[in-house]
């Protein structure tokens, strides 16, 4: 446990003194200003589309930083055989990668604390000074499930990252193979949608709507637009499917993390 600890506080150290995270957490930071811009372009439900912006930008700030920072320090550490300083006894395999996801892991959760505080930040400056019949049942739980949602989602690519790690050959194929699986991730949503319309199947061969099927069942539900649309029109959130939706994407993290560190304790390094 101890090792575990060891390496994951560097493995934070590490990614925290890579420039490009630094402009990252920036970016996190000042995105609360550039929604509050961009939202003066509109003429109402200004509140909305600040929020509308935080939520774009927490999605795509957590995968930037998986595939800007995260990839490159396992390319470096498999490709570069980087990984040789890392497992001198008593260091197992499984407490090395345990050791660099926890650490990578701490890093997002960082960054969704910043945008977390953004967006309440924004909220607190609505309830403070929109008139209420301008908020739309928007409340400081909002925040919380724009933030919330994107963490969980970005910490099972983070798995999904790590298990294509254990695998990969080298830093060019651990990125061509990450950033299918973010495409995947965030495509197969809406084309599942798309074919629930009779009218766009029309003329479509079975055999590519049951491959779909096929690898829309290998992936997370990585939509949580239902939960977040709920909140922002001040519906009431239904806790029921959220919390199986986060338990579903707990166990897909926590099954990509074990099938991680079975292949990577039986690899040829």
């Amino acid at each position: 446990m101890m090792h575990i600890k060891n390496l994951a506080l560097y493995s934070f150290r590490e990614l925290m003194g890579m420039l490009v995270v630094r402009i990252t957490l920036a970016v996190a930071v000042l995105l609360p200003l550039a929604a509050w811009i961009f939202s003066q372009f509109f003429l109402m439900e200004l509140t909305k589309v600040q929020l509308d912006v935080m939520t774009a930008g927490s999605y795509l700030l957590g995968m930037v930083l998986i595939l800007i920072a995260v990839v490159p320090m396992l390319g470096a550490d498999i490709g570069g055989r980087l990984c040789y300083f890392y497992l001198m006894p008593p260091v197992s395999r499984s407490e090395y990668m345990l050791g660099r996801f926890i650490g990578a892991a701490l890093l997002l959760l960082l960054l969704f604390a910043v945008l977390l505080a953004g967006s309440e930040a924004l909220i607190a400056m609505a309830l403070e000074h929109a008139p209420a019949d301008r908020r739309y049942g928007i409340s400081w739980e909002t925040g919380l499930i724009i933030a919330g949602t994107a963490c969980y989602q970005s910490i099972t690519l983070l798995a999904a990252v790590f298990f294509i790690a254990a695998w990969a050959t080298g830093f060019a194929e651990l990125l061509l193979f990450s950033i299918a699986a973010c495409a995947l991730f965030w495509i197969m949503p809406p084309v599942l949608e798309a074919m629930k319309n009779p009218f766009l199947m029309v003329g479509v061969p079975t055999w590519i709507v049951s491959l779909v099927h096929g690898i829309a069942w290998l992936l997370p539900e990585m939509n949580a637009g239902q939960f977040i649309l709920a909140a922002l029109h001040g519906q009431a959130t239904d806790y029921t499917m959220l919390l199986l939706h986060f338990l579903g994407h707990a166990g897909y993290a926590l099954m990509m993390l074990m099938a991680c560190l079975l292949m990577f304790a039986r690899r040829d390094l």
